[in-house]
């Protein structure tokens, strides 16, 4: 049996491979999502023994809500939303998909004071002042921690 954080992990698969001295059993789960985030071990029964695991820990990075696209008229001020979820704060950034280039005005927060659960919501807002035909381009939302990084699918700005 496969568990997580106490409770039998039900979606996915469980594999099995015998060799000789040796069992392995491996975990694939379905679809990965926030919710599969934690720690998992292995509980073997032996007979009327049971030997279990060290835990194996999941960490699960995403943008949780991905920025929309917006609709603006030229001279206002456009807001671009990203929010990223993980166990630790993201680094968020605007970028321009024609060339990759990053756009530096982006504000960040997150929630890792009052989070009261492992997840961290980190939120990145890009603010254009005054859109102008130039800034009619597609833009996309990059979530970073550390070496890793995670990409938002583009929006038109129009």
């Amino acid at each position: 049996d496969l568990y997580l954080n106490g409770v039998k992990v039900m979606d996915g698969s469980v594999s099995n491979k015998h060799g000789p001295g040796t069992y392995t059993t491996v975990l694939t789960i379905a679809e990965v999502t926030m919710e599969a985030a934690g720690d998992y071990t292995c509980t073997v029964k032996w007979g009327q023994y049971f030997i279990h695991s060290e835990p194996a820990t999941l960490t699960v990075r995403a943008i949780a809500t991905p920025t929309s696209t917006p609709n603006v008229p030229a001279g206002a001020d456009a807001k671009l939303t990203c929010m990223a979820q993980s166990d630790s704060v993201a680094t968020i950034s605007f970028h321009k998909s024609s060339d990759d280039s990053s756009v530096v005005t982006v504000t960040s927060t997150d929630d890792s004071d009052s989070a009261s659960s492992t997840t961290i919501t980190t939120t990145g807002v890009l603010t254009v002042t005054g859109v102008s035909a130039s800034d009619a381009v597609n833009y996309y939302c990059k979530a970073t921690w550390g070496d890793v990084s995670i990409k938002s699918p583009p929006v038109y700005l129009s």
